[in-house]
């Protein structure tokens, strides 16, 4: 009787990891660089989360990716003139693939609310918006997502698969 119920709750405990995405429940990890060479020295760009074109002036750097879809938050800042080697694969569009509201606002809730699908209003400052068809993480490439804001110097990069 034991054996059968230990069993069971095996086999329970099994099917729960793989029903994860059924019931909503993903993988989502975080991560914060003061630095660029922190994040090179905490192999962050060999994960595979952070983009090999991030400029090496990054600082206050927030990640945020979800493991079981893919999908990629990340906002940083750069210093002044060093955002060029970033954005030289990307074409400027008025309305990049935004990523989800409700998925973006349960995972990275730090994430701005204009720079979602079905935004409520327009941003309430001057963003460059640009699509990148091929941005590299650890030897793969992606579509991703940038916003520049010029003035304070600070980049919101999304991936959404």
């Amino acid at each position: 009787m034991k054996t059968s119920i230990v069993l069971v709750v095996l086999a329970g405990l099994g099917m729960a990891g793989g029903c994860s995405r059924v019931f909503g429940y993903e993988e989502v990890l975080s991560e914060t660089y003061a630095t660029y060479s922190e994040a090179a020295t905490k192999r962050a760009f060999e994960s595979g989360w952070l983009p090999k074109e991030m400029p090496r002036s990054a600082r206050s750097i927030v990640e945020v990716h979800n493991v079981d879809t893919g999908e990629l938050w990340l906002r940083f800042r750069y210093g002044s003139g060093d955002i060029a080697g970033l954005l030289a694969n990307c074409a400027a569009r008025p309305a990049p693939d935004l990523p989800d509201r409700r998925r973006t606002q349960r995972n990275a809730p730090w994430w701005p609310e204009y720079l979602a699908k079905d935004s409520q209003g327009p941003s309430p400052m001057p963003l460059g918006l640009y699509s990148c068809p091929k941005m590299s993480h650890a030897g793969s490439t992606y579509p991703a997502g940038i916003a520049v804001d010029r003035e304070t110097e600070t980049v919101w990069y999304w991936i959404t698969r």
